[in-house]
């Protein structure tokens, strides 16, 4: 061997994920990282719900903070979430 062997099933090239690679499991990669950002984005989603319900009904003092806090969260909702759901590009 010359060494440029670098996985270990003994193929030329990268291993999951490289770019030259289009085994499923490096397709199954993506849909995994796309149902942990769904995970995460919904529970900080109710998390922020819960804060914003809590500050405007229960304390009844909505400040700026919290305001620029739904302008983020709409602004990743449909940045982020529609950019993984309809990529452009390839």
């Amino acid at each position: 061997m010359n060494g440029t062997m670098n996985n270990t099933n003994g193929t030329r090239g990268g291993g999951r994920g490289s770019r030259n690679s289009t085994s499923p499991a490096d397709f199954a990669i993506g849909d995994e990282i796309i149902v942990v950002e769904v995970v995460l984005f919904t529970f900080a989603t109710l998390i922020f719900l819960a804060r914003f319900y809590v500050r405007a009904r229960i304390i009844k003092a909505i400040g700026v903070d919290d305001w620029i806090m739904l302008v983020a969260q709409v602004k990743h909702s449909f940045g982020s979430q529609l950019s993984a759901t309809f990529p452009s590009g390839t």
